[in-house]
């Protein structure tokens, strides 16, 4: 407009919309900050011949900062069309495992391993949003929501789950050219139900190397084929948090 205003579409032309997209582009104030923190510090440990320790540990953290103010100029409105918007959010994940694994051979052809581990995983994460419109001044955009005289919403957020496992291993081969593995896996979830939340997964496996047998030795169009077959428990504990408890829900009559 002529006076520095924006135009606002009216439907006659092109389509309806309730703010004019330049005014969308150039008016609002929106400032996005991130901070992303990982550690992943290990330590390995030989306590006797044969037999180590290994203690790996994980963290992360995400913060996110999202501001936004909105000026009645968007739309050639007036102090009630001035609105401001607040999000954060948190997001951190904490990781141990500790490993001991003894490996011995006996004979030449006997090979023995044997692994036991313990992992603890747990995950936060929270949200805050809050937005307030009816500003008498455009001065202190996002930074003092107090000054807005109508609240729009406050909303928050907050879960958490962790996940505890047991594993232990045993790996017995003979000559290169048989193997068996026996696994038994222990898992408690936090997502589940009261009394359903740890679940018991065993595995076996066999594995037979042929390359290494007298009968393929000289074969020279193969050289190295290994057959494998194995049958176990699998779990999936990919379900959101709270979701087996009784669920609250806001509505309106």
């Amino acid at each position: 407009e002529a006076d520095g205003s924006y135009s606002q579409p009216d439907g006659e032309y092109g389509p309806v919309t309730d703010y004019n997209p330049v005014a969308l582009a150039n008016e609002p104030i929106r400032d996005n900050y991130a901070n992303r923190t990982i550690v992943n510090p290990s330590i390995e440990y030989k306590i006797i011949d044969g037999l180590k320790l290994n203690v790996m540990g994980s963290y992360q953290l995400h913060d996110r900062e999202n501001n936004s103010y909105f000026n009645e100029k968007i739309n050639n409105g007036g102090e009630s069309d001035r609105r401001a918007e607040i999000f954060n959010s948190k997001w951190t994940t904490y990781q141990l495992t500790n490993r001991l694994t003894y490996e011995k051979e006996f004979h030449e052809k006997h090979r023995v391993q044997v692994t036991g581990v313990y992992e603890e995983q747990v995950e936060k994460y929270n949200e805050n949003w809050s937005a307030t419109r009816d500003f008498f001044t455009n001065t202190l955009t996002y930074n003092n929501l107090f000054v807005g005289r109508e609240a729009l919403k406050a909303t928050s957020n907050r879960t958490e789950n962790s996940l505890r496992s047991f594993m232990a291993r045993l790996n017995y081969a003979f000559d290169d050219r048989y193997s068996v593995t026996l696994t038994g896996r222990s898992d408690e979830a936090s997502v589940f139900s009261e009394g359903n939340k740890r679940g018991f997964f065993p595995t076996v496996g066999f594995a037979w190397n042929t390359s290494n047998e007298s009968f393929l030795k000289d074969f020279e169009a193969i050289n190295n084929l290994k057959l494998r077959a194995s049958y176990g428990d699998v779990g999936n504990a990919a379900i959101s948090p709270y979701q087996t408890l009784p669920q609250l829900e806001t509505g309106n009559d």
